[in-house]
């Protein structure tokens, strides 16, 4: 977070402030960045709740019981299938709807497991066991969402100064009461980014996509998610240089 509003800061140096985006909208973690950078949430604000996001769903679950796989090439319905066939009783569930053909599923270890081995019969090319320590956005982060739901009355919550595209519903959103019912909802539902992507291109007219931060992950989700989408990314004072042409 604080390397994405590093680089928002320099891109705002560089165009002398003049930005004025027609939405925001961050993958998981990267939605306090959004927040932050459409002035909901003052930045040492919202350190402080990234900090104890971190910390309360690595509580919420013992290392090693949970964990979440990415399913390659399967469709969402398929993948939805293959979750119930395996825990109907949603031990293991779709966590990210990252892009077409990439979905990353989350839950008890030992499902996701025998998910792996079947993932081939539900149409998935590949199926690949993450390194994460905890089942994100699942059921099982459900205590963490209520310990941050407490941390969000501690603090300050403005109207967002542009549309935010949340990952719960992949709908915009400016109301600070809102915000943060669909960010506490956010810590144990799927990332919706799929949907984000394209509502902010076919509902918004969205026509340049920049990614600010470390890497280029997110260039690429919504390259497969928009073909042909003009997307730009800063990561680098190089390719911060190349946006600033390009705006």
């Amino acid at each position: 977070m604080t390397v994405s509003l590093a680089a928002l800061s320099a891109l705002k140096n560089e165009l002398g402030a003049n930005i004025n985006p027609v939405c925001a909208a961050g993958h998981s973690l990267g939605e306090y960045t959004a927040l932050t950078a459409a002035g909901v949430v003052k930045f040492a604000d919202s350190v402080r709740l990234v900090r104890d996001r971190g910390a309360f769903m690595q509580e919420a679950v013992p290392e090693g019981v949970g964990s979440m796989a990415a399913l390659l090439g399967a469709k969402a319905e398929d993948v939805k299938n293959l979750c119930e066939s395996i825990a109907p009783d949603g031990e293991i569930s779709p966590a990210n709807f990252n892009s077409p053909g990439q979905i990353v599923i989350s839950g008890l270890s030992e499902y996701i497991d025998k998910a792996i081995t079947q993932a081939k019969n539900f149409g998935a090319k590949r199926a690949v066991k993450l390194s994460v320590s905890a089942p994100f956005h699942s059921k099982y982060m459900k205590s963490a969402a209520e310990k941050l739901r407490l941390e969000f009355g501690k603090i300050s919550w403005n109207e967002a100064n542009f549309d935010i595209i949340a990952n719960f519903n992949a709908q915009p959103v400016k109301n600070p009461d809102i915000i943060r019912e669909l960010l506490y909802k956010q810590t144990f539902s799927p990332v919706l980014w799929e949907e984000s992507v394209l509502y902010m291109s076919d509902n918004l007219g969205v026509e340049l996509f920049v990614e600010l931060g470390a890497g280029e992950v997110i260039s690429g989700l919504i390259k497969k998610c928009k073909k042909g989408a003009n997307i730009l990314s800063g990561g680098t004072p190089e390719k911060l240089e190349k946006i600033r042409e390009s705006l």
